[in-house]
């Protein structure tokens, strides 16, 4: 390279860097001085601070937001139709804290977009619900990178435009949507990517599609009260709900937290989002936006119950309704472990040959077993192996049982309860000679350890007796 050049090229390398550094460097700007002077007056659980969306302007900001009076029409329209009344749980049932995102350690929530300056929030909103609830119906969690279920919101924003749904010019309500996705099926984003602007429709080219298979409201005006709240969470469980909710000027800022408006923030607009969790020691739902995934935690943030109009004008979808129930593939009739040998480790498969996804239980009553996990979720792919030990030294010739119990999360029984299934499997302790190695056996059962002794009994995997 010629010397001339190579200062020139230093500089154009440093650039970017020196542009990031000014942005760390540039001091806060009043705005965020004063929302972080209120938030600590008003002892506000949530942190502040300048964010992709506290950068733009005001006017970029209310362009994808929903004009303040339509908003307040939608929702008195909503209220004066009536709401589902909430499918029957116990309330006995439900947990603490739950998310969509977190269920035994998969996630059921597709990747968080960006819908830019449009104002396509209702779109997004509408598919963020129907793909997670499509993941969770195929039993196949989100892994970015390598899963996920992702619609085309620009479908919507071209071909679902009229009066009540404008596309990037806004909109308010889910009705035109819907009506979209039951008659013409929405078509996924890798056929039809989003472009955050109004274009011709040109969903005829996507012969693959979604097709919606029901809807129901589910609330009016803000869940406040306790029963509100319950009978929200009750719908929650079973699925992610769409839902409006209100921007004040201070929530562009937020970094962290249980998000509280403070006293003096203006109201922007509508919005709408989905809302997959809750927990009631913050009494708080968690909200998937569409302002990307450097807003926030990862595009995702809590607000308190009650604030915002969080879960207003809330839709419940249908979607793979009719998916096989889930079942469990098939499992050993017993579990037998060579006493002599160092690798006496049994390797139990739980897989779901079915649909959506179903919690499951160890338990044993012996005490010189342990499991490498207790508890989780069987899916459909990928499956979950736990390990299962003797505890060292094993008592020869000792008996027991292992007990699995299947618990079937989304399926309910009519008077509330959560429908169970113990699998009970029989456990033996022998000491068989040495011998050479063998087989172990296969498919949705029992994997051996690096080998079977010549003395060891063979694994059968057929399914164990089901239990009441």
């Amino acid at each position: 390279m010629p010397r001339h050049l190579v200062p020139a090229l230093a500089v154009l390398l440093l650039l970017p860097a020196l542009a990031l550094a000014g942005d760390e460097l540039r001091p806060p700007s009043p705005e965020l001085l004063r929302i972080q002077a209120a938030i600590e007056a008003e002892g506000l659980p949530w942190t502040a601070g300048e964010t992709v969306r506290s950068r733009m302007t005001p006017e970029q900001r209310r362009a994808g937001l929903i004009p303040a009076e339509e908003f307040e029409a939608r929702i008195a329209e909503i209220v004066s139709h009536g709401v589902a009344e909430p499918r029957v749980l116990r309330a006995e049932s439900l947990p603490a804290r739950f998310s969509w995102r977190d269920r035994f350690g998969h996630r059921f929530v597709s990747g968080v977009r960006n819908q830019g300056d449009c104002g396509s929030c209702m779109a997004f909103g509408f598919l963020g619900s129907l793909e997670a609830l499509a993941l969770w119906r195929l039993g196949r969690p989100y892994y970015a990178g390598s899963y996920d279920f992702d619609t085309s919101e620009q479908d919507l924003v071209d071909c679902a435009r009229g009066a009540d749904f404008r596309g990037c010019e806004g909109g308010s309500s889910w009705q035109p949507l819907y009506d979209y996705l039951e008659i013409n099926g929405i078509a996924y984003e890798s056929c039809y990517p989003y472009e955050a602007m109004n274009m011709t429709c040109r969903t005829a080219q996507c012969t693959e599609r979604a097709f919606g298979e029901g809807h129901e409201y589910i609330s009016g005006r803000t869940p406040s009260s306790k029963a509100e709240i319950m009978a929200f969470k009750k719908e929650l469980y079973q699925r992610p709900i769409s839902s409006y909710m209100v921007v004040y000027t201070d929530l562009h800022y937020y970094t962290g937290g249980v998000y509280v408006p403070t006293a003096d923030a203006e109201f922007e607009g509508g919005h709408a989002v989905v809302v997959v969790g809750w927990d009631d020691e913050m009494e708080a739902w968690e909200i998937k936006n569409s302002w990307g995934q450097d807003w926030a935690r990862d595009g995702h943030f809590y607000i308190r119950w009650g604030k915002s109009h969080a879960g207003a004008g809330a839709l419940r979808l249908d979607y793979l309704e009719d998916t096989p129930p889930a079942e469990l593939c098939e499992l050993p009739e017993r579990l037998d472990f060579d006493g002599s040998r160092l690798d006496r480790f049994r390797m139990l498969r739980l897989q779901n040959c079915g649909g959506s996804g179903l919690e499951w239980r160890l338990s044993t009553d012996v005490d010189w077993l342990e499991f490498s996990r207790s508890e989780g979720l069987a899916l459909v792919d990928p499956p979950e192996d736990v390990r299962i030990d003797p505890v060292d030294p094993p008592p020869e010739g000792a008996q027991g049982t292992v007990t699995l119990t299947a618990i079937w999360c989304s399926y309910f029984e009519p008077d509330g309860t959560i429908r169970t299934e113990d699998y009970a499997i029989p456990v033996s302790i022998s000491a068989a000679s040495s011998g050479g190695g063998g087989g172990g056996s296969g498919g949705c059962s029992v994997l051996g350890g690096s080998g079977v002794a010549a003395g060891l009994l063979l694994l059968v995997a057929l399914r164990a007796r089901r239990r009441s």
